[in-house]
């Protein structure tokens, strides 16, 4: 059974983070192979941030909509344009 999951990301925050920590090394933690293809090809680092802010609100949300029934991990989850995801 599923249910709603709602997520909420202040950008800012995940700035903060990537710029700290680098977003290589949360990428590298959130993203689908898949994912991670479509983030390396992306050159501008406004837009590697707001790739990685949509899929952690999104991987967020499915997890709130799926738990308990299923425990989703990070790399369970890809969204992008699905001829992109498919493996």
């Amino acid at each position: 059974m599923f249910g709603v999951g709602i997520d909420i990301l202040h950008v800012p925050r995940l700035k903060a983070l990537t710029s700290r920590r680098g977003s290589a090394r949360l990428a590298a933690r959130i993203l689908s192979p898949p994912e991670h293809t479509l983030y390396d090809g992306l050159s501008n680092s406004d837009a590697r941030l707001r790739f990685l802010a949509v899929r952690w609100a999104l991987k967020e949300a499915a997890y709130k909509a799926a738990y308990p029934s299923k425990r989703l991990t990070w790399k369970e989850l890809a969204y992008g344009p699905s001829d992109a995801l498919e493996a």
